[in-house]
């Protein structure tokens, strides 16, 4: 995960940054001081005070905080990063929902599924819907239509990633 960072509106006046260990604005200002792209102050901290701009990035992640005219939104990116949850899920749930927030993730996240049959299938499983009827007679529900209902009425899904869509 990785942006190229750039200053003084200039593209080519910037450098790429690993996003893994980057903790706010300071810090992306510490790597451009390393790197020569910005002035330090007497004391030796970076002293830069312009708008710093992304031209692009790399990773599924942090292309879902690009914004427009070079904009990237490093709190809620950190926020994402630092978060107990899957990258992959936290990316397709961004794409479909077109924002990020934890705690709607977390309640409205379903899981990873090969197909919506598969989610269906899980789905019967814990909630014990057809534990009431015999054994015999459990082959002939129709798990495909089933998905297909959910998959109207209640579930979305990005790259295998479940949610509720409301």
């Amino acid at each position: 995960m990785e942006a190229f960072y750039y200053v003084d509106g200039d593209p080519l006046k910037g450098q790429w940054i690993d996003l893994e260990n980057i903790n706010d604005l300071d810090d992306v200002r510490e790597v451009l001081a390393e790197g020569g792209w910005i002035p330090r102050d007497e004391d030796g901290n970076p002293d830069y005070g312009g708008d710093l701009l992304v031209a692009d990035v790399e990773g599924d992640l942090p292309y879902c905080f690009m914004g427009r005219y070079g904009s990237f939104d490093l709190d809620d990116f950190i926020d994402a990063r630092d978060s107990r949850f899957d990258l992959n899920a936290i990316a397709a749930f961004i794409y479909l929902f077109d924002e990020w927030n934890a705690e709607r993730f977390s309640d409205n996240y379903l899981g990873v599924y090969d197909s919506p049959e598969d989610y269906a299938y899980q789905y019967v499983d814990d909630c014990g819907l057809l534990d009431s009827l015999p054994k015999n007679l459990r082959c002939y529900f129709d798990y495909e239509k089933f998905a297909s209902d959910l998959m109207i009425n209640d579930i979305t899904e990005h790259n295998g990633y479940y949610f509720y869509h409301w």
